[in-house]
Parts: structure tokens; sequence; C-alpha cells
């Protein structure tokens, strides 16, 4: 009887352990789906959205003001959305859409900023599309688009003035030229340097020029 239960007692305990790491590969496993979840869904909703959409409008009234507003802004984020993730000659495809169409598209709108007065609406906005319409749509006109944002990039301007190379001094032609480009609604995440002594010291305006970035560090690794 003594051995009967001692072996009982084996057994149990070998089933426990079993069942135990068995549970503990599943949490894993379902940390990791819902890990990758929550990647792929915020990688959409980033790729999806057109940020910073800025809009001035002046109307006989302000509500018909802001109307001519957003439409005006869904309009115009549609057209950046499809210069995102599309490329020219797939956007030649597609058919012109309505407005109702357009919001058909859209998943939402956030005021980032506004200001109304009795005939002028002033407002930024950033506008959410539906991945799933978009790809509805453009799959229906034969349009292959991104699917993904990738890693981010950061960006240094090397130049050169005479005999004197730069990376973290500031250019008016560069900073012109920086401000003209809609970084924010690109694919990938765009990140400037701020000069500080650690990212000075990371990188040399040799590396930038050659594009030799496997010596910086940490800050590779975004």
């Amino acid at each position: 009887m003594k051995e009967l239960m001692r072996r009982v007692l084996k057994n149990t305990m070998v089933f426990c352990r079993l069942f135990s790491g068995f549970l503990a590969i599943l949490l894993c496993v379902q940390w990791f789906s819902a890990t990758v979840q929550a990647q792929t869904t915020e990688s959409l909703d980033r790729l999806f959205t057109i940020r910073s959409v800025k809009v001035d409008i002046v109307a006989s009234r302000a509500s018909e003001a802001r109307r001519l507003a957003l439409a005006q802004a869904e309009h115009e984020a549609y057209l950046k959305l499809l210069r995102k993730i599309t490329q020219p000659e797939g956007r030649a495809l597609l058919p012109e859409l309505s407005a109702a169409e357009i919001q058909a598209l859209i998943s939402g709108i956030e005021v980032v900023d506004e200001q109304s007065s009795a005939r002028r609406y002033v407002a930024e906005l950033d506008v959410r599309f539906e991945p799933s319409n978009v790809s509805a749509f453009l799959a229906e006109h034969n349009v292959p688009h991104v699917l993904g944002t990738g890693r981010g990039l950061i960006v240094l301007h090397g130049h050169s003035d005479g005999l004197t190379d730069y990376i973290w001094q500031p250019k008016p032609s560069t900073m012109a030229a920086r401000e003209g480009v809609d970084w924010i609604n690109r694919i990938r995440t765009y990140v400037f340097p701020l000069g500080e002594l650690r990212e000075r010291a990371a990188m040399s305006y040799s590396e930038v020029v050659n594009f030799k970035v496997d010596h910086i560090g940490v800050i590779s690794a975004f």
C-alpha cells in the first residue's frame, strides 16, 4: 500500500510539473501574441494616419466654414495617404472619389488645435483612415500599397563650407530644405538629433557622408 501511495504521489508531482510547464509556455505564447498584435495595431495606426493637416477657411458663418474646412482636410489627407503608401503608377489607376467616398475610408478625425470666429475656422487636424477599407479600395483597382512602417531613421545633414565640414551647426539652406519636407507623414518615423555631447562623440562627419553608421552605438538601435 505504501509503495502504491508513493507511486501515486510521484506521478502526481510529475503531472503538476508538466502542467505548470505547459501553462508557463501557454502564457508566454499568449503574451507574445498580444505584444505582436499591439505592435501591428500601432504600426497600422501610424501608417494610416495623416497628421497635422492645417486648414483655414472663411465662409458666411462659422458652421459653414468648419464644414468646408473638414471636407478640405479629408480630401488633402486622402491625397497625402495615397502618396504615402502607393507608387505614382498605382495612383494613376485610381478613380476620382467624391467627398462621401473619401469619408467612407476615414475612421476618425482628431482636432489638435482649432480657432473659430464668426466667419472663419482655423484648425490643425489628424485624420485616421480605416486600414481594411483603404486596402479593400486599393485591391479593387489592383493597386499595391505599403503594409508596414519599418524601423525609424535618424536624420543628419552633413555639409561642407569651404575647407570646413559640418554636421551639427545649422545652415540656412539646410534648414530651409528640412522644413520643406513633410517628415511627420512619411512611412518611417524620422528623428533629428539635438547635437548633445554624447551624440557628437558617437558619430563623425565622415561616417555621415559615407553612410557608415555601424559605430554609433545605442543611437542606431532606434
